[in-house]
């Protein structure tokens, strides 16, 4: 499914587009911009490793941030070959270099999931709502919308609230349910849950804060990314769009990546392009060149330092395909 999904989007992005026009736009770079947007785009892969380094604190108390990082950056390089899989070889991976539980490992990267769910649907509400002029072009009807929005967006805060605020309610319920199932299964479900809630077992409460400032911070760097972009590739033109601009990007790219799709490919280009061509009236040349150049270097950035860490910690995809599914 991937795959064609994949296949389906490439297509949508690039027809019609020719390729020597697409080489010469990006041969154009501004050397500042683009060293500040891989210092923006390496700067927010640190930040999610430290995040988790804390998160992992509720397991262990000292971790290695070299571990955490080297982790975080293998799992999104297995991803670039085989979805979601990545979010399954940094806990083990995880697990084995500090010799904690691995499926309690493998439940703190669901609480950084629930976390990043939770918020990026509160950014995308929120910039719903603050700039609905910006998505005009795409959702006419969006003005009509607008109760329904902020209902939802009251509705995510409160879900967000109990998340954060109320880790006995998701207790009792999964509780419930783990005593509806066979005792090993349960366990495996009890392992999960104490990752899950690794958030309020912290020992530290300003941790807890912390670590929701940080996820702000990570959804913030990635839409300042796509502004030092717009200034990065000189040829595209696409210098006088501001912050409002990069807002629309970072939603739509939440979508794109939300497909099954490897790592955004296919879905990022045809997203990006259609937001840019549609809302900002950027030819389409332009506007997938400046896609291509953003996802490219994203993905050049991982590939480099995610093979490093794969090599320099003897990774085994052959082992990592057999524990999935971790737990001790």
């Amino acid at each position: 499914m991937s795959f064609g999904f994949t296949i389906f989007f490439v297509y949508v992005a690039f027809k019609d587009i020719s390729l020597k026009e697409l080489l010469n736009l990006l041969r154009e770079v501004s050397l500042f911009w683009f060293l500040l947007l891989l210092i923006i785009t390496i700067a927010s892969h640190l930040l999610r490793a430290w995040r988790w380094q804390i998160l992992l604190r509720s397991l262990k108390q000292k971790t290695s941030f070299r571990n955490s990082f080297g982790s975080v950056m293998i799992g999104y390089l297995i991803n670039l070959g085989i979805p979601r899989m990545g979010e399954l070889a940094r806990p083990y991976i995880m697990s084995k270099r500090e010799n904690i539980n691995g499926t309690a490992t493998l439940g703190t990267v669901i609480t950084e999931r629930l976390l990043d769910l939770s918020f990026f649907i509160l950014f995308c509400l929120l910039v719903f709502t603050l700039f609905p002029n910006l998505f005009q072009s795409i959702i006419p009807s969006i003005e009509l919308n607008i109760l329904l929005i902020n209902t939802i967006t009251i509705l995510v805060l409160i879900k967000i609230i109990l998340i954060l605020f109320f880790p006995n309610v998701i207790r009792k319920i999964a509780n419930y349910i783990f005593n509806l199932l066979p005792i090993r299964i349960s366990k495996i479900g009890e392992n999960l849950l104490e990752g899950i809630l690794s958030l309020h077992k912290l020992p530290n409460k300003k941790d807890k804060l912390f670590v929701i400032i940080q996820t702000i911070g990570i959804i913030l760097l990635y839409t300042l990314s796509f502004q030092i972009a717009f200034n990065a590739f000189l040829a595209m033109g696409l210098q006088h769009l501001g912050f409002e601009s990069a807002l629309i990007l970072m939603v739509a790219s939440g979508v794109a990546f939300a497909l099954p799709a490897p790592s955004g490919f296919g879905t990022f280009h045809a997203f990006i392009t259609f937001v840019l061509v549609t809302n900002f009236s950027i030819p389409k040349s332009a506007a997938l060149s400046y896609a291509i150049a953003t996802h490219e270097m994203s993905i050049i950035l991982i590939a480099i330092v995610g093979s490093y860490y794969f090599i320099r910690f003897n990774i085994s995809m052959k082992e990592i395909r057999k524990n999935e599914v971790v737990s001790n």
